[in-house]
């Protein structure tokens, strides 16, 4: 149970601006647009939020879609042809489709890698060739080793694992392709991104869903080290529609998707149950202490667009497991 005490914005400065609730006026748009990794939980959400700007939309994914009103068409984006026949008549593509856990990548470099790289590369090339306005397409955070801004220029050689070489992979494969072709791409580097729907992802699911099924659950709420360790945390209804509105941009370019606040994990662990708190060692050789996007770049492309703070979204998401008991 989320502390009525509690419920307030964390992790230092509040974001430019926050929302309590609710995502503003359906913009009345039109297209054709694909989304790959349509099943997934960031995905079904980016899904729903096209359809309800008015967007047609067709899904691919190797596992099924339950989000109404998709065209879905079930398949492995590194089949070629499956993948080309997908892409005929689509203006735009968001590209979700990865193996975003980093232990997956442990356990099985190449099938990951082909994931990942190959599989972004036959879903770009489809693209450029049908004549595709816009590709957009999910990078991660997880490329950063210390600044945290668009600006800064990424050393591949100082990535520490592999899910991040494969993101800055694609950042760089799709450059390259709207320099040869018409295509204009737009990386999305997602934050950590939480919400309604993220139990799909077990044991990789955001520390604020972990936290909060333990609580639910009556177990105690881990915490690595001294539980100070923080993350821009964004509710992925915030960052569905902020993935949809960048449709609209005309030029290349890379985007933080944050808040530009970073939320303590013993903030969010004192908000449900501080009683039940517990620290261990940190187990991970490879472990990042803290994030929190520059969000400059974003807010001049979209304005001051308005976000969740943490202590809204816990609640909401609290309801949704509530919901499901």
């Amino acid at each position: 149970m989320v502390r009525p005490s509690a419920r307030r914005a964390l992790g230092g400065p509040a974001a430019r601006t926050v929302r309590s609730g609710g995502m503003g006026p359906a913009m009345n748009k039109s297209g054709n647009l694909c989304i790959t990794g349509v099943a997934g939980f960031i995905g079904g959400h980016v899904a729903r939020e096209a359809l309800r700007r008015g967007y047609r939309v067709t899904g691919i994914d190797w596992n099924q879609c339950h989000a109404g009103g998709v065209a879905f068409t079930k398949g492995d984006i590194r089949d070629k042809d499956h993948v080309a026949s997908v892409m005929r008549d689509q203006d735009y593509v968001i590209h979700l489709a990865a193996i975003t856990s980093n232990v997956e990548f442990v356990r099985n470099p190449p099938e990951c890698y082909d994931i990942n790289v190959n599989g972004f590369l036959n879903v770009m090339e489809a693209a450029a060739r049908s004549g595709c306005k816009r590709f957009i397409y999910a990078s991660s955070a997880a490329v950063y080793t210390d600044c945290f801004s668009e600006e800064t220029v990424i050393d591949p050689s100082r990535i520490e694992n592999h899910y991040a070489k494969s993101k800055i992979m694609n950042e760089m494969a799709a450059k390259s392709y709207q320099d040869i072709y018409t295509i204009k791409t737009t990386g999305l580097r997602y934050f950590n991104v939480y919400g309604a729907g993220e139990n799909q992802k077990g044991d990789y699911a955001s520390i604020v869903t972990l936290l909060l099924n333990a609580g639910k659950s009556g177990k105690p709420l881990i915490l690595y080290g001294d539980g100070r360790q923080a993350r821009d945390l964004i509710h992925v209804s915030d960052a569905a529609r902020i993935t949809v509105e960048l449709l609209e941009k005309s030029s290349y370019d890379v985007y933080n998707v944050g808040t530009g606040v970073a939320t303590a994990y013993e903030s969010i662990a004192e908000m449900i149950d501080r009683r039940r708190i517990v620290h261990v060692p940190n187990p991970l050789p490879s472990y990042q202490y803290y994030t929190k996007a520059e969000t400059a770049r974003l807010r001049a492309a979209l304005g001051d667009y308005a976000v969740l703070d943490v202590a809204t979204g816990l609640k909401h998401l609290e309801a949704e497991l509530r919901g499901k008991a």
